[in-house]
């Protein structure tokens, strides 16, 4: 789930040659909202992760009850005030998903 726009997104991910990774892309100009109603209409998941580092994010987790990992930056402190984080990262460098999914 991303702001960027759909296909622009896919064609990043497919660039990165990671687009295998993930069973379904959502962009703009479809708000974060409805794109976890989108993910969830049909499928039930145990544990649910949203990484993220805007205030629409981590709206968008709290209101589908899923951990929140924040992905601080210098434009996004202010987050650090808000209530049920997971977990806070710098970058996605080393990212070992098992730590997340094992807690």
């Amino acid at each position: 789930s991303t702001g960027t726009p759909t296909e622009e997104a896919k064609k990043i991910l497919k660039h990165k040659k990671i687009d295998n990774l993930f069973l379904n892309i959502y962009g703009s100009p479809e708000s974060k909202l409805v794109h976890l109603q989108e993910l969830f209409k049909y499928n039930k998941y145990n544990k649910k992760i949203f990484f993220g580092d805007a205030l629409s994010d981590y709206e968008a987790a709290m209101k589908y009850k899923m951990n929140f990992i924040l992905r601080l930056h210098d434009k996004n402190k202010f987050m650090l005030r808000k209530n049920n984080i997971f977990k806070i990262i710098k970058n996605f460098e080393n990212l070992n998903i098992s730590e997340f999914i094992n807690d």
